[in-house]
């Protein structure tokens, strides 16, 4: 019912746009057009005129026309467009067919170019090492936020560094794509070192933490106010996350401090928690992680409930998620998990957050510290010496790890968006793969 409700408006849309009147059609198709695949999207280039409006027709097809498009799953229209156009959201190891054309001056569309394919496919195995940012310090946190419609990156460190990074599309070169970065001021006289950053997209609010109970806000990423934990003594913060509705900020000495604004701090407690490395939202439930192994579950940021873990190894990041896969044309959603790293090369799964085992296929060799872990099309972990370990394609019961590297310094932090990879670490490291 909804792919028919689809095709019908996708089909009155496209004919709408054929006798749309007030200029003359444009006497060519779009030229020189390449579709270039990338993980979970697909960038398409054209050689764009600026007194033109392009479309991009597109499904999951090998080949797709003007008149049968919306025929094909996930049909869609993409207007107005500009060189080059990441085309995101797609599903990866299957055919995507595109076909373009253009108006002018909202005239009747002209000349429709042939179908092109491409075949998205995952990210995380090559890197590309961009310059170490100046001044950047230790990069410990990394997130993706959406402000008014605006995609970014934004990065904290030592040194009260906080960065915005953007993506930059090459219009000829997939090879040449880019994050670029640029500082951001920190609150005046405000010195200490950030460890960990989160984002209310509805606030809309960021909120940063790190040593000595320190906490920055702001509301648009540009201008940052000061604040603390007021409870003494003030811990250093080690990792921060929101929830919809509450900022969870923890940190040393088992400390754990919940928030509805970011600016008033009411101190938790879980029992027997020493060193709280990270925190994050997941599956509806609150984890943190942290030394010896340690692992606790809220509903709400202020009730805390230990598991218990079969390593004593210190654990650094958790992430959940669940791959797709294609086995015999079918594209599949695979089992959901948790996955929690480590010290040591530790790894561990879980499928409801309270029994956590090593993976039935451990990646080889991997014996540095995992310091973050974040799920995008697949989980991609980090850790010291520049270390990735990337798990294979998903099905529903096994998990499979590989090890390779960044070529590059400690890593800390990872977040996957918008079709890219990005991670960054040790003295303004910071790389990325897409």
């Amino acid at each position: 019912m909804f792919r028919s409700y689809l095709n019908i408006i996708s089909i009155a849309f496209a004919a709408a746009l054929s006798a749309c009147g007030g200029g003359k059609a444009p006497a060519d198709s779009p030229q020189n057009i390449t579709a270039t695949p990338g993980d979970s999207r697909v960038i398409v280039r054209w050689t764009q005129e600026s007194d033109l409006t392009y479309w991009i027709f597109r499904a999951r097809a090998a080949l797709i026309t003007r008149d049968d498009y919306a025929k094909s799953p996930e049909a869609h229209i993409d207007s107005p467009v500009n060189s080059p156009r990441s085309v995101t959201g797609l599903t990866n190891d299957e055919t995507y067919s595109f076909i373009m054309n253009s108006t002018k001056n909202a005239g009747p569309a002209g000349p429709t170019s042939s179908s092109l394919s491409a075949v998205p496919r995952l990210a995380g195995d090559s890197w590309k090492i961009q310059s170490p940012i100046s001044g950047g310090g230790d990069l410990r946190d990394v997130i993706h936020a959406t402000l008014n419609a605006v995609d970014n990156f934004y990065a904290v460190g030592s040194g009260a560094t906080i960065l915005k990074g953007t993506e930059v599309l090459d219009p000829s070169d997939n090879a040449k794509n880019a994050i670029t970065w640029k500082a951001q001021t920190p609150p005046p006289n405000f010195t200490q070192n950030l460890n960990g950053i989160a984002f209310n997209s509805s606030g809309p609010k960021f909120v940063a933490v790190g040593d000595a109970g320190a906490v920055v806000t702001s509301t648009d990423g540009v201008t940052w106010t000061a604040g603390t934990i007021s409870t003494m003594p003030t811990p250093k913060l080690n990792s921060i996350a929101f929830s919809g509705s509450t900022f969870v900020a923890v940190g040393d000495g088992g400390a754990i401090y919940s928030s509805g604004d970011g600016a008033t701090w009411n101190l938790r407690t879980a029992p027997d928690a020493g060193t709280l490395n990270a925190v994050a939202f997941l599956s509806g439930q609150f984890i943190t992680v942290g030394a010896n192994g340690f692992i606790a579950t809220s509903p709400d940021g202020a009730t805390w409930t230990p598991q218990r873990p079969p390593t004593n190894n210190s654990l650094r990041a958790i992430a959940y998620g669940a791959s797709k896969f294609v086995s015999a044309g079918v594209v599949t959603t695979a089992d959901a998990r948790y996955v929690i790293v480590g010290d040591a090369g530790t790894i561990l799964t879980s499928s409801d957050s309270s029994t956590w085992l090593p993976p039935a296929i451990p990646p080889p060799t991997v014996t540095q510290n995992l310091y973050d872990v974040y799920f995008g099309s697949r989980f991609i972990a980090v850790g010291a010496a520049g270390t990735v370990v990337t798990s294979a394609a998903d099905t529903t019961t096994t998990l499979q790890w590989q090890p390779t590297t960044s070529g590059t310094t400690d890593l800390f932090a990872t977040v996957f968006a918008l079709g890219a990879n990005v991670a960054v670490g040790a003295a303004g490291t910071n790389n990325y793969s897409w």
